[in-house]
């Protein structure tokens, strides 16, 4: 490791970990001829091990985050959603509950069925729950948005701003490998990810400009840009978590 004045040995070894890490990642999956650095050795004290651990575990799931982002829109549907939700939770030891098209109905999640509705792949809210320290009430709450895909619906999105629009489920995805992280470093912390899943498609159900919908809070809200799905799914699921 280099000598510093300024860092520590522990805080040059964490950024040379993410760093490497990081850099070397790149979505191949489609690709034939895949070049990957197999192995990276630093010379260094044996007590800076966990350090290198803790940061290789940490990065390693960004870039299983930007594999998630980077797939196909066709292949990373709703109904992929829950698959991916289901296999993470269930390999970290995470509580998870999704909620379907008519689960969501009866609870009166109106919001997140309207922006689902013109798609063939229905809505879905993903409740996980990560209990790493089962002595404290406290929670934090993560919620993300989880459009699979953004046409825009209706108010179509122009050429220039939908070829990007595989990136849309970020948010809902970033919560997942969050919760993944921490149940996988056992973190002394309580989560609630939330997670609502639509594609906002145009169909012959798809929502509409002067759609008037009961939110789950019970208020009402007017549509008038069925662009602006993000903040009508999240309305939902942002007093789901409060609630």
């Amino acid at each position: 490791l280099p000598k510093s004045k300024e860092l520590q040995e522990s805080q040059i070894i964490e950024a040379i970990t993410e760093g490497s890490v990081l850099t070397a990642h790149s979505f191949t999956k489609y690709k034939k001829r895949k070049h990957s650095i197999d192995k990276i050795t630093i010379k260094a004290s044996s007590e800076l091990k966990p350090i290198v651990a803790r940061a290789a575990l940490v990065c390693k799931n960004e870039n299983l985050l930007k594999d998630w982002i980077s797939d196909s829109p066709s292949t990373m549907d709703t109904t992929e959603m829950e698959r991916l939700s289901k296999e993470v939770c269930k390999k970290a030891g995470i509580k998870i509950k999704i909620l379907h098209e008519a689960e969501l109905t009866k609870k009166k999640m109106d919001m997140i069925v309207a922006v689902g509705k013109g798609a063939t792949s229905g809505p879905r809210l993903v409740i996980a729950e990560y209990n790493g320290n089962k002595s404290s009430k406290e929670k934090i709450a993560l919620v993300g948005k989880g459009i699979v895909f953004d046409s825009g619906g209706i108010n179509l999105k122009p050429t220039g701003y939908i070829e990007t629009m595989k990136l849309d489920k970020t948010g809902a995805l970033t919560v997942l490998a969050t919760m993944k992280t921490a149940a996988e470093l056992k973190l002394k912390i309580n989560i609630l990810g939330l997670m609502p899943f639509c594609e906002n498609a145009i169909g012959p159900e798809a929502y509409k400009p002067g759609d008037i919908i009961r939110s789950y809070s019970g208020k009402t809200v007017e549509i008038t840009n069925t662009d602006a799905e993000g903040r009508v799914i999240l309305a939902d699921a942002l007093t789901y978590a409060a609630e």
